[in-house]
């Protein structure tokens, strides 16, 4: 590694608990940028580094910048920024968190003056959790492994359109769904570029015999004429489900027309009844369109559907958020769900995009005379949920509204036709999807309760 002009520091370790997460270096990069890092000790899954610049950062704020590193470098656990700038005199404020054989240690307090010497702060003492404030990692998927691990995750087998009459097929097929460099991607490619032509065009989509199952026969899922599954994409969902916590996954959006990813969860046993009475939490979801008016890759929202009486609530519990100086699918983020009885949080990278609170209730808040089975005020969002990774393609059910400057190549009255016309107009989106660009590429999962 090559860094010019360096203006660093060595950090003295402590003989205490807080040696675990203390850094080794912090450096300043040139032309811009800083670097961490910490020294790596057997049973250290993960490193988080929490950090300000001239502006106080007190215990665990989540801080202007933040990132979880989960896998280390050589001997040491490193982060490097090059996209922020500091200079001589500028105060770093920070904190580094660290998991080790399922516990977790902290420090905190922490400050470096750019070019000065260095402040340990006032510490914070690398308390090992379980304790007020700081959570235990119950579910860590770094994706290290050569494939998507099947006793962590279940892929959906099925051409039923996710009830938004969408345009794919969700197989299992490694060309659509695989790892590499440390990272999930999911990358929707014509049906007839790995069936072929033939197939696409005159056969029928057979999941059971092709795949040896299917996951949801609704809308003939489980067979279907081909031609009305132009694409095949992935969808995984973890078996494990979780009811409260935080829920951090870093990703990074795909890029292309008609390209809709989303990270979300369901209902493990829909206590409730079927959709949307036992809800549905979507942390994040986008169009991957460059110019479809103001709600494409530039967007992203954050959505809770709930009802009782066949209708969706989603209006009231909603939100998004506009990129500062890019599109979302440039670099990666940090999604995070922040969830407990009293409500929930979505950010991305520290930044608000939407919050909740259960206040006195679900029920109260859509204003229904009879709560039915949701007795408790967080019902339906008060059972474990499971979370979902998938790309969808197109759709009639509206998430692609019509009437949007974009050159939309179906309607949403279409019905199945809506995916041959999509299917017909390929010359014009396909385009757009530049190689792994179209797809949705994550880092990690990770879920921590208290």
């Amino acid at each position: 590694m090559l860094v010019v002009g360096l203006l660093s520091i060595c950090l003295v370790a402590q003989v205490s608990y807080a040696n675990i997460a203390t850094p080794s270096r912090v450096v300043a990069l040139s032309p811009k940028g800083i670097e961490f890092a910490v020294p790596d000790s057997p049973g250290i899954s993960l490193v988080a580094f929490h950090y300000n610049i001239n502006k106080r950062l007190p215990r665990v704020k989540a801080g202007q910048w933040n990132y979880d590193v989960t896998r280390k470098t050589g001997n040491e656990w490193v982060h490097r920024n090059t996209a922020v700038s500091i200079r001589n005199g500028d105060t770093v404020y920070y904190w580094v968190f660290a998991i080790k054989n399922g516990g977790g240690y902290h420090l905190t307090d922490q400050k470096w003056t750019v070019g000065g010497a260095p402040s340990t702060g006032t510490g914070g003492g690398g308390s090992v959790i379980p304790q007020p404030g700081v959570s235990k990692v119950v579910f860590l998927e770094n994706f290290d492994a050569g494939s998507v691990d099947t006793k962590v995750w279940k892929y959906d087998v099925s051409g039923w359109g996710g009830g938004n009459g969408e345009f794919q097929a969700y197989t299992p097929d490694k060309r659509t769904t695989y790892i590499k460099d440390g990272k999930l991607v999911i990358l929707p490619k014509l049906t007839e570029d790995l069936l072929g032509n033939n197939f696409y065009q005159n056969e029928e989509f057979d999941f059971k015999k092709r795949y040896g199952t299917c996951t949801q026969d609704h809308n003939q899922g489980c067979k279907k004429p081909a031609k009305y599954l132009p694409m095949m994409s992935g969808r995984i969902s973890t078996i494990a489900a979780w009811r409260y916590g935080r829920f951090t996954i870093r990703a990074k959006m795909p890029r292309g027309d008609w390209l809709w990813p989303a990270i979300w969860l369901l209902p493990k046993d829909w206590f409730y009844g079927t959709w949307p009475k036992s809800g549905e939490i979507d942390i994040v979801e986008t169009r991957g369109n460059r110019a479809y008016g103001d709600i494409g890759i530039q967007s992203i929202g954050s959505t809770l559907h709930w009802g009782l009486y066949g209708d969706n609530q989603w209006g009231r519990t909603h939100g998004s958020v506009k990129a500062n100086s890019e599109v979302w699918g440039q670099q990666f983020h940090d999604y995070v769900l922040d969830w407990d009885a009293n409500g929930m949080k979505f950010t991305v990278d520290g930044r608000k995009m939407f919050q909740v609170s259960t206040g006195d209730g679900y029920c109260r808040k859509a204003g229904y005379q009879n709560c039915g089975a949701w007795k408790e005020r967080d019902a339906p969002f008060n059972k474990p949920f499971y979370i979902i990774l998938n790309v969808a393609v197109g759709g009639t059910g509206g998430f692609f509204p019509d009437g949007v400057v974009g050159n939309k190549p179906w309607k949403n009255s279409d019905g199945w036709n809506g995916a041959i016309n999509f299917y017909n107009a390929r010359n014009q989106w396909l385009k757009t999807w530049d190689g792994e660009e179209a797809a949705m590429q994550v880092d990690y999962v990770k879920v921590e309760k208290n």
